[in-house]
């Protein structure tokens, strides 16, 4: 019997897509409680960076697992957030990522959670997110070849 993978996302981790200002304002304080906003309100580009490689991995790592028999695998998702971020659609960047949070059967990081609230951050955390993933693609292409060519062995 086949089992059949359901996607869970609770609408608070889309909230600061949504937000009113009000929101957005207690979203700005958290994330320079943080530190993934500075004093004056810009980005923390390294802390933002440091996050998305303690985050990345093992989220990578479980996707690949999930999608090892689907046609396209790890890289078909690649290739969708490839585009959005060429495209600057980094809300869309995020909401996508949210729906794979929740196909994981993952919550979403509560500081990725903020994300959206600051564009400009936004933009720095898919920035850093494609870098993190085009490097793990790099380093695991050998390992997806494998899995497919044991899986037509089979």
């Amino acid at each position: 019997m086949k089992k059949y993978y359901l996607s869970h996302i609770d609408f608070s981790e889309l909230v600061n897509v949504t937000a009113d200002e009000e929101q957005l304002s207690n979203a700005r304080e958290r994330m320079t409680e943080l530190g993934l906003l500075t004093e004056k309100g810009n980005p923390a580009t390294g802390a933002i960076g440091s996050m998305v490689g303690s985050l990345s991995k093992s989220f990578f790592l479980k996707l690949q697992r999930r999608l090892r028999n689907r046609n396209g695998g790890i890289s078909a998702v690649r290739d969708t957030l490839k585009k959005l971020y060429d495209r600057k659609e980094y809300y869309g960047f995020f909401l996508y990522l949210s729906f794979l949070y929740g196909f994981l059967e993952w919550q979403v990081p509560g500081k990725l959670v903020l994300m959206p609230a600051v564009p400009e951050a936004l933009r720095c955390y898919c920035t850093e997110f494609m870098a993190a993933f085009n490097k793990f693609i790099e380093e695991n292409a050998n390992t997806e070849a494998e899995e497919t060519i044991s899986d037509t062995d089979n």
